[in-house]
């Protein structure tokens, strides 16, 4: 490598140390030491996994930044793997990826006057496992396929004959568990935040996308559990 291309690795190295320096302490709102600043955001942003590495990659420049010789010039050299990771969380901290528009899609909704049955083909043509289910109100509950064998179920114990006909969506609504299975978030929400939202909560199912992340607009898009899987299947994570 010429003393060239090692100078422009070394810039580009410090480029974008340098931005990923100035986000995170103004972020941080603080004006200690750069890993107390680092630090403070990753308690902030829990969803945030950069911190180790970018603390890493610190050392790595202060090394580079005081060890330059008069003749020699930088005696230190960041790997194409170090320089790469760099710019990965730089930009990852100044243009994250947000849900939408990956994930911008037709959602498919029912009302709670919808007949059962209806729901029923729509789960099995589209191997749906759940269902958002809006009333005039907006949201009013996500109907599952847990949700419906149980509804099922109590009927069947009861001694009754579940009548498919005339049951309707707002009636399996009822049996459904009160554990949070659906979360909303706006459409400007970091992808990595809402893949956070799974790991920290075992019963969400999906994420709805709306304009603001209110639950009386209508969706924009879905993030299901499987999503996030596929995701960090692709991600080697």
């Amino acid at each position: 490598m010429s003393g060239e291309e090692a100078a422009a690795r070394v810039e580009r190295f410090l480029s974008a140390f340098n931005d990923a320096d100035k986000y995170i302490r103004a972020a941080a709102g603080g004006h200690g030491s750069f890993g107390r600043a680092v630090r403070a955001y990753a308690a902030r942003h829990r969803y945030w996994t950069d911190a180790e590495d970018l603390l890493v990659l610190a050392e790595l420049r202060n090394f580079i930044v005081h060890n330059v010789d008069d003749r020699l010039g930088y005696v230190a050299l960041p790997t194409e793997e170090a320089l790469r990771r760099m710019e990965e969380i730089r930009d990852a901290l100044l243009d994250p990826e947000r849900v939408f528009p990956r994930y911008r899609r037709k959602v498919v909704t029912l009302s709670p006057d919808a007949p059962l049955t209806e729901a029923l083909r729509i789960m099995r043509s589209e191997s749906f496992s759940q269902i958002p289910v809006y009333g005039r109100e907006g949201f009013a509950g996500l109907l599952t396929e847990n949700g419906v064998v149980r509804w099922l179920a109590l009927r069947i114990g009861e001694g009754c004959t579940a009548d498919l006909s005339e049951a309707r969506v707002g009636e399996v609504l009822k049996e459904e568990e009160e554990m949070e299975k659906l979360a909303f978030c706006g459409r400007g929400t970091r992808l990595d935040e809402v893949v956070y939202l799974f790991s920290e909560q075992p019963a969400l199912e999906a994420v709805l996308i709306t304009e603001h992340g209110r639950r009386s607009e209508k969706p924009l898009g879905i993030v299901t559990r499987y999503d996030v899987l596929e995701l960090k299947g692709a991600c080697g994570r």
